[in-house]
């Protein structure tokens, strides 16, 4: 999966800010406290080219209403609460994804997501901790936003 991993991370096309809305919709709905945590403190840093807006993060964390959102980062969070948390992808959801990332965008985003639900599940197969001190950034006990 290495070539897989490094192209949707990488070279699909999307930039390193909407992997980390990605990323983060993905570990906020699978309650993925490492990937989350790992990803937040990126996401966070004003000079890392993966920080995304705190009221962004916080829509994503506290399942918040999108509606006020950058339309890129509210399609990213509505597919990723609606493929993760509802399990099914409304056609709405799926014309404004494609609308807004093309046919091969909205494969590359879905393919981007999948691969990280699929790193969250082996995070719980080998109960992946958080390292020595490090502080917890995704509530416990969260249910999904997408449910």
């Amino acid at each position: 999966l290495n070539e897989a991993h490094h192209y949707l991370k990488y070279d699909s096309g999307l930039p390193d800010r909407l992997t980390t809305v990605a990323v983060l919709v993905t570990a906020r709905e699978l309650t993925n406290q490492f990937e989350w945590t790992q990803w937040e403190e990126h996401a966070r840093t004003p000079k890392d080219t993966r920080y995304v807006e705190p009221k962004v993060i916080d829509a994503i964390r506290d399942c918040r209403p999108v509606t006020d959102l950058d339309p890129k980062d509210a399609a990213v969070i509505t597919f990723g609460r609606e493929m993760f948390g509802a399990r099914k992808v409304s056609s709405e959801t799926f014309a404004k994804v494609l609308q807004l990332f093309g046919r091969r965008g909205t494969v590359d985003l879905e393919e981007l997501m999948g691969l990280y639900a699929a790193t969250a599940y082996e995070l719980v197969a080998f109960d992946q901790q958080l390292h020595a001190g490090q502080k917890p950034l995704l509530p416990t006990n969260v249910k999904s936003c997408g449910k």
